[in-house]
């Protein structure tokens, strides 16, 4: 079993362990029927959730209906980025975009959106190659130590995890600054979209963040609660603490714990019934799923011990949940009529990590996930089903 499946189930491990001896975390949670009414101060539209339609989501599309048109982007396509979770196999997202820069024919994304390390790649591949040096700098020239400070005793008894994001928040915020933020904003009032998911562990549902919303503010607090948000989205449970979200709810202000996407979806368009292609009916949709692992399953011999056993688990159950997030996305491009475009690390990229965040893995597969951006030689219409 590699290092990282190890790392997400001690991570497991830690929050049965943890829910007997303490949170490790103080906040003041939601009474439970103040949930559905709960926001964030200052951003009361920036964000819904992303399992059930939502009016208040089906409203922005029209404001960016009225965008679109101003800015001349009706007339084009609609391309949309969809980026998956996968710890440090975003070093292949990365390499695959800087790739297809190379290569020449990378569409501008109208439409980006971003779970787990894909929420941490969906920012800068937003604003387009002008950030491919970062995006490049940022999954191969970084390591364990980077990215995460161990806590595993503490984590284990009374902690929120075994790990502390510190040293991943401050790579965040090398690149989250008010400059970036302001660009953000530009391309939002163009009608352009940036959506991030975070799930809220407390309500167990998936939350989707506009970020385009968020930096539109052009506040000290939009440029906090930006970092904020893609911190939870790449934070897994147990490994990394939750980020407490400050909300005000029936005139109180509360917290709410947002940790990893991919704790309940891998890949994520729009919100149920509802189409992202409504502001004009003849603009012709095309969904490009860039997903940070491996599609089709492994066979791999395993030791018949506790450990290795349910590191293997783990790795099956994202896999087939990753497998349903597709099958819904192509029931939504079957349902617009979008074109479908998949890729994937495929099973013949048989490097291994020794540790969490590997720098000669991340390396060698940003190696990988760029050759392939060039030739575009992985890239199917339709996922194999397997």
């Amino acid at each position: 079993m590699s290092t990282i499946k190890r790392f997400c189930l001690l991570a497991t491990i830690s929050l049965a362990v943890a829910s007997c001896a303490g949170n490790g975390i103080t906040h003041q949670p939601l009474p439970e029927d103040l949930v559905e009414g709960a926001s964030v101060l200052n951003f009361e539209t920036a964000r819904t959730w992303a399992d059930a339609f939502s009016p208040g989501y089906s409203a922005t599309l029209k404001t960016r209906e009225k965008q679109i048109r101003a800015s001349g982007l009706a007339s084009g396509d609609v391309n949309i980025l969809v980026l998956s979770g996968g710890g440090q196999n975003g070093a292949f997202g990365a390499g695959y975009l800087n790739g297809w820069t190379k290569r020449g024919d990378r569409p501008q994304f109208e439409i980006v959106t971003g779970v787990s390390t894909g929420a941490l790649i969906a920012p800068l591949a937003f604003l387009g190659p002008k950030y491919d040096a970062d995006l490049e700098r940022f999954y191969t020239t970084h390591s364990t130590r980077d990215i995460i400070k161990p806590n595993y005793i503490a984590g284990l008894l009374s902690g929120a995890a075994v790990t502390d994001s510190k040293p991943l928040a401050s790579l965040i915020a090398e690149f989250v600054t008010p400059e970036f933020l302001a660009e953000v904003a530009r391309e939002h009032r163009r009608g352009r979209r940036l959506a991030l998911i975070t799930t809220n562990i407390e309500a167990q549902r998936p939350v989707i963040w506009d970020m385009g919303q968020i930096a539109e503010a052009g506040t000290v607090e939009s440029v906090d609660l930006f970092r904020k948000v893609v911190l939870a989205s790449a934070s897994i449970p147990g490994a990394f603490p939750p980020v407490q979200i400050d909300v005000v709810a029936d005139g109180q202000t509360y917290s709410e714990l947002h940790v990893d996407g991919a704790t309940t979806t891998n890949l994520f368009l729009a919100p149920l019934n509802l189409t992202v292609f409504n502001d004009t009916p003849k603009r012709r949709g095309r969904i490009f799923i860039l997903t940070n692992g491996k599609y089709l399953p492994e066979y791999r011999p395993v030791k018949a011990k506790t450990i290795p056993l349910a590191g293997r688990a783990f790795s099956t159950l994202l896999k087939y949940s990753t497998k349903a997030d597709v099958q819904r996305l192509q029931l939504f491009a079957d349902r617009t009529g979008a074109e479908l475009r998949f890729v994937s690390i495929p099973i013949e990229f048989d490097e291994d990590s020794t540790e969490p965040f590997d720098k000669d893995y991340m390396n060698a597969l940003y190696d990988f996930g760029y050759g392939a951006g060039e030739r575009r030689d992985l890239e199917t219409s339709r996922p194999r089903v397997f």
